[in-house]
């Protein structure tokens, strides 16, 4: 009897932590507001493990693509909250919405305009929530983004997320 109620315990554990995506589905499709605005797709490797994989348009490229390996913590002890660490690379083309990132010292302002290719890595810090028997994932995140090419710069980036998981 011993045996089997430390085994339900652990079964019990183990459908907490796979419960960060919504109704333990692997692959989630929805947009993403702000930096960039676009369409975004996360796919769960494993139980805190995902991939963000994301391409729309962003100050650091009219055209910005990115992916971003993350790690999921329930910090909140929580089955509907969790936080996120990511990180990243994008790819900017064309100037982007404003055309800037800052560089250097005082923070001064570029502009890419020779409409070059521009190279990326970002670090985020998220937060998810996903409502009870819902298809959906709510997340915001934010983190500095460093402009490796065709100038090194430094800026940071915020986006609000909604997913569905079919």
């Amino acid at each position: 009897m011993k045996h089997l109620l430390l085994t339900l315990v652990f079964l019990l554990s183990i459908n907490l932590t796979t419960a960060q995506s919504p109704k333990g589905k692997s692959v989630g499709v929805g947009v993403v507001l702000n930096d960039p605005t676009g369409a975004t797709l996360k796919y769960w490797t494993g139980n805190s493990e995902a991939y963000n994989f994301y391409i729309g348009n962003s100050y650091f490229g009219d055209l910005t693509i990115g992916a971003d390996y993350m790690q999921h913590y329930n910090a909140f002890n929580s089955t509907m909250f969790n936080v996120h660490l990511a990180g990243g690379v994008l790819v900017g083309l064309g100037n982007g919405n404003s055309g800037w990132i800052r560089k250097g010292k005082n923070d001064r302002f570029y502009y890419r305009d020779d409409k070059t290719f521009g190279l990326g890595a970002r670090g985020m810090l998220g937060v998810n929530f996903v409502p009870r028997n819902s298809p959906f994932e709510f997340s915001f995140q934010i983190g500095p983004l460093v402009g490796l090419t065709p100038n090194l710069g430094f800026d940071f980036m915020s986006d609000f997320t909604i997913r569905f998981y079919p």
